[in-house]
């Protein structure tokens, strides 16, 4: 054996990698919980927001209801309060509402109450003594219900409305300056039917985007419940924190087109993220599995040098930090003799051994071979009490400049004589 790196090749038993396989699997089992529990945790404060963002609507109808209060009657006024309380109580029950229904309460309430006050300012309308002061008040009012729609009115179909509530608004303005109160009351109907038609379609767009919007908050929050799971398991940060920080750019990048482009969101964007998971979770468990067949193998090895009367030292990552790197460490005898080992995560173990006897011999056929019988009976010793008392398998012991026809001989077996003289002298 020269002093070049020795190196083997180890493999576990069946029972022992089945028995480290197990172990792997009730730790994905708990990091399993742990990504659950966090993407639980992460849905349970985004319903929060929402709940929270309810009860501001219910407290803003509120303010509303308050402010035209003195113009309702008492009947609608009662009738919309008690709409909001029974929406304001659904929303802050036990358990988990249904915020869509109690959003479309609050709608309800909404339109009441809309409905209600124009009832309220046609009945003032009405009740004027001044014909004309009447008619410009509900011209005013139309008006302000015009003004108040235009921004919101950002389609085509939208924009056309508009253009026709404008153009009924101008003709009843000018019927209201006539003398027929009959022609000017059907004109300001005309116009009050022409801003209606267009508040109830900017609604059914505003209705249709609400619900586009609830479908993208549904997506990236599915997404999003995920990257925090994998940011909670232990494993999937130990072996790919890269490719979680990819997953959470990505996060950042899909809210920047939920906001620009919601159409360019992925409908399957859940999916991508549940197989994103399954893919990280596999991969880092496999890995796990590696290191921890490696640590078994490391102890094993460490165990069986201290059983053979070595001192050993502590097991080191030869790359701290990195979860993949090898483990090495070293054994010393009452001798002097020492062996440093490196087991990586995958591939043969590497010896270097240090004090032992080195030698060169002839080869059958010709040319010389490295030999260090002394050294490589401890290392095949050390490999035989590995598989009894540990399971694990080591392959034949390698090193450059093995002599394969070569059979390791103790000193006692070899002859006397002028052989023994050789042999001394090739030492």
């Amino acid at each position: 054996m020269s002093g070049s790196p020795k190196y083997v090749s180890p493999s576990l038993t069946a029972a022992i990698r089945r028995t480290i396989a197990e172990a792997r699997t009730a730790e994905a089992r708990q990091e399993a919980v742990l990504r659950r529990g966090r993407m639980d945790e992460w849905m349970l404060q985004r319903d929060m927001k929402r709940r929270s963002a309810v009860l501001d609507r219910a407290t803003a109808l509120e303010h509303e209801l308050a402010a035209l209060r003195e113009r309702l009657s008492p009947a609608d006024d009662m009738q919309i309060s008690d709409e909001i309380n029974r929406a304001r109580a659904t929303a802050n029950a036990a358990g988990s509402p249904d915020l869509a229904n109690i959003e479309a309460m609050l709608e309800l309430a909404r339109r009441r109450l809309q409905a209600a006050a124009a009832n309220a300012r046609q009945q003032a309308a009405r009740q004027l003594s001044d014909q004309r002061e009447r008619f410009s008040a509900q011209l005013r009012d139309l008006e302000a219900r015009l003004a108040a729609l235009r921004p919101d009115a950002d389609t085509q179909l939208e924009q056309q409305a508009v253009t026709e509530a404008q153009h009924t608004l101008a003709e009843a303005r000018a019927a209201s300056r006539g003398t027929d109160p009959v022609m000017a009351d059907y004109q300001l109907r005309l116009a009050d039917k022409a801003i209606d038609r267009l508040e109830l379609r900017v609604q059914t767009d505003a209705g249709r985007r609400q619900r586009e919007l609830q479908l993208i908050e549904e997506r990236l929050g599915a997404w999003e419940a995920i990257v925090e799971g994998l940011q909670a398991d232990p494993t999937v940060m130990r072996w790919l924190p890269g490719e979680v920080a990819t997953l959470a750019e990505r996060t950042r990048e899909l809210k920047h087109t939920a906001q620009s482009n919601p159409d360019g969101l992925p409908e399957d964007l859940a999916e991508q993220a549940r197989r994103s998971e399954e893919d990280l979770v596999a991969r880092a468990g496999a890995a796990q599995i590696r290191a921890d067949q490696r640590d078994y193998i490391a102890g094993a090895i460490r165990e069986t040098l201290t059983e053979m009367g070595f001192i050993v030292s502590e097991a080191q990552p030869e790359h701290p930090g990195h979860p993949a790197t090898a483990l090495a460490f070293s054994a010393v005898n009452d001798a002097g003799q020492g062996i440093s080992i490196s087991v990586p995560l995958e591939g043969e173990v590497h010896y270097d051994i240090d004090g032992y006897t080195k030698s060169t011999v002839s080869r059958v056929g010709g040319g010389n071979a490295a030999v260090c019988d002394s050294a490589q009976q401890v290392l095949e010793e050390m490999h035989g009490l590995l598989e009894q008392g540990f399971q694990v398998q080591m392959g034949e012991l390698m090193w450059e400049g093995k002599d394969p026809d070569r059979i390791l001989r103790m000193a006692d077996e070899l002859p006397g004589g002028g052989q023994r003289k050789d042999r001394e002298e090739s030492r």
